[in-house]
């Protein structure tokens, strides 16, 4: 029988849900064997002196491995490299770089490298007087398979009529004839309108050296899109291209997936970056040159319910949009992540929030003008969010439902603005024992589990807050899978688990603000995952004075507000908002004419409930989706949300980049 047992330490890892992954670590997978990316700060006047260390760094982990077969500590990709060339070739003629961008550096650290002192947070190894760890990401089983690395290629001087849009989605089947055009050359050669592709499938680790992806640049493009016409798409995607860097092939084979069948595994992305190319195209009166980038995340980041590990590779990806639209000579960048999660403090205080955030406001400030679009979110329906104002000494509770067949992790975020509240977890009647956790900030970051023959089956605790929070508490409650599809097992028990929430002060109110997380890219979630959600006993029930239900409420503590997207929330006006709207006439032709029924809203900090622009997501109440392109060329797949509207506000936005920074709307 699995019982509670709390743990009186205090947990190595200050995230709540990288403590919950490594509690959970499949038996498959070796922390050894795992690693953690991270993005170096520069953070020495000289910057070429931080630079210099990480060359360093890196001879002497290869020496090591070399001399005494230890396995290397710390990676860097083959794609980053020139990028590190580059900036240790600088001379003392040049000026030391003010911007954030020429002083970060993606890296790699194996896990175990990490140390834990004292039962503190993990310490980052390599830290010293010249560099420090600006972002650590969630770590990554390098059993994950990867592409070869390959450098990328031609470059050129700053174009002042040149806008870069870069697009970070699941994958591009970039062969399509919508992303093609032809030269006036006799016979015409086909052109691909990408000047960037960047594919990866997880990042491994081979023979020492980090295997993080493959880069496409026009040349390698062009190659393909001439090859002889006997070929169908779907031969071409699997042709090999020559590495010249490592002396062997890398085919890229849209094939297989342990996600989604190809029919929509290369669709999202594909029907976004159509999106965003149709709106440039239809708005750019102005005649700029457009540096189209297409950069993949692993669809395992899109399948991780935490969110955390799709919050990293966004990091990144900004971090290699930023670095070509430099290459390239791009006059602006507009990047577009069609992909969201719902919870988080809300308030901008979060480390991804508050890292994109200060990116986004050093590179217009020192580089060139660059904004990020983000979707609003499409859970206004879903019940994921829970507010109540409790007074002195009551109580208030809700259900949260957790769905049979669940192959996914079920999260609850609960913040409070005091250190009053006791939260107490009833599981399904008749299953385990209920648990309580004071929030009251005496035991942060100890954690109770429940343990059934060694394995953690859930777990509650209270975690930290940064100094920037408008919250005081912060409780964290993590739920396993119902049901086991590896070995075709059930798992935690479906059903109502009751959460109920005390103000135990006497003199003084509550306010307590609950959300249950999930990964709320349309079409894109796990398909072993179903959402789990609140209820009440008063959901639906009618305002007595209006005998109706409100607009912003299911009924009891159920409600619609702050349903958005957290990246709604990060303090910078170079981010911009997304919401899904549909059109009464039915049609795609014409804009959205009203909100759709789902979409989210606020409040987001500035007071607001709406998001900067809204764009077409759905023909009608009745007829969900708009077409964009598909995989193979002349097809269409219809996609609804945010996720798809977001880029068609990017795509207007990159046709007129002098908007960058001005509060808009379409």
């Amino acid at each position: 029988m699995a019982e509670w047992e709390t743990d009186d330490s205090v947990h190595p890892l200050k995230e709540p849900y990288a403590a919950w992954r490594r509690d959970t670590r499949p038996a498959v997978e070796d922390p050894t064997r795992s690693i953690i990316p991270v993005i170096l700060k520069v953070k020495s006047v000289d910057a070429r002196l931080g630079f210099n260390e990480i060359a360093e760094l890196l001879k002497k982990e290869q020496k090591n491995e070399e001399e005494n077969g230890a396995p290397a500590r710390f990676f860097i990709s083959g794609l980053d490299r020139p990028i590190l060339r580059e900036r240790l070739e600088s001379t003392p003629t040049k000026p030391v770089p003010d911007s954030l961008f020429r002083r970060l550096l993606p890296v790699y650290v194996l896990e175990t490298a990490f140390d834990t002192k004292d039962g503190e947070s993990s310490v980052f190894p390599f830290e010293s007087e010249n560099c420090e760890p600006w972002f650590i990401g969630a770590a990554i089983p390098n059993a994950i398979s990867g592409l070869p690395d390959r450098d990328s290629a031609d470059s050129g001087s700053t174009r002042e009529d040149s806008s870069a849009l870069a697009i970070i989605d699941d994958s591009f089947a970039f062969l399509n004839t919508r992303f093609v055009v032809e030269d006036e050359s006799d016979p015409p050669k086909r052109i691909s309108r990408f000047s960037r592709l960047r594919f990866q499938e997880g990042e491994r680790v081979l023979d020492g050296k980090l295997i993080s992806g493959a880069v496409l640049n026009r040349a390698l493009m062009h190659d393909l899109l001439n090859k002889p016409r006997d070929l169908s798409e779907a031969e071409l995607y699997q042709e090999p291209i020559y590495q010249k860097n490592r002396g062997d092939f890398v085919a890229l084979d849209f094939t297989s997936s342990e996600h989604q069948p190809l029919a929509f595994s290369a669709s999202h992305g594909t029907a976004v970056a159509d999106a965003a190319l149709t709106a440039f195209d239809e708005h750019n009166a102005d005649g700029h040159e457009l540096d189209l980038l297409g950069i993949t995340i692993p669809k395992s980041a899109t399948q991780d319910t935490s969110g955390q590990s799709l919050g990293t590779y966004l990091l990144l990806a900004m971090w290699q949009a930023i670095a070509w639209a430099d290459e390239l000579g791009s006059a602006s960048l507009v990047i577009n992540f069609s992909y969201g999660f719902t919870v988080g403090p809300k308030d901008g205080s979060s480390s991804l929030n508050t890292r994109i955030a200060e990116l986004l406001d050093d590179q217009n400030k020192n580089e060139i003008p660059t904004a990020l679009m983000v979707p609003m979110g499409n859970s206004a329906l879903s019940r994921t969010v829970m507010s109540e104002k409790l007074a002195p000494d009551s109580t208030t509770s809700v259900f949260w439902v957790v769905e049979p067949g669940d192959g996914t992790p079920n999260f609850l975020e609960l913040y409070g603005d005091t250190d009053t509240l006791r939260v107490t977890l009833h599981p399904p009647r008749g299953s385990y024992d209920k648990v309580s956790v004071n929030l009251d900030g005496r035991h942060r970051g100890q954690v109770t589990r429940l343990v059934d023959k060694g394995k953690t089956l859930a777990a509650v605790t209270e975690w930290n807050l940064t100094s920037e929070s408008q919250w005081q508490s912060f409780g964290f409650f993590a739920l396993g899978p119902t049901w086991d599809y590896g070995k075709a097992s059930a798992g935690l028990p479906p059903g109502h688990w009751r959460i109920e929430v005390v103000n135990t002060s006497k003199t003084d109110s509550a306010s307590v603000f609950g959300m249950i997380q999930r990964d709320d890219a349309a079409g894109t979630y796990p398909t072993q995952g179903r959402q789990s959600y609140f209820d009440h006993k008063d959901l639906g029930k009618a305002e007595p004075a209006t005998q109706q239900v409100g607009a912003g409420t299911f009924g009891g503590p159920i409600t619609r507000d702050r349903t958005a997207s957290v990246f709604a929330y990060i303090k910078s006006r170079f981010v911009y908002t997304v919401g899904a709207g549909s059109n009464e006439n039915g049609d795609q032709i014409n804009g959205p004419t009203k909100r759709s029924r789902y979409a989210s809203f606020g409040p987001k900090l500035d007071g607001t409930m709406d998001p900067h622009m809204t764009e077409l997501a759905d023909r009608s109440d009745h007829f969900s989706g708009v077409f964009y392109a598909g995989t193979y060329s002349g097809t269409k797949v219809p996609l609804s949300g945010s996720s798809i509207a977001c880029p068609q506000a990017a795509g207007k936005l990159a046709a007129k980049p002098g908007n960058i920074g001005r509060c808009i709307a379409y």
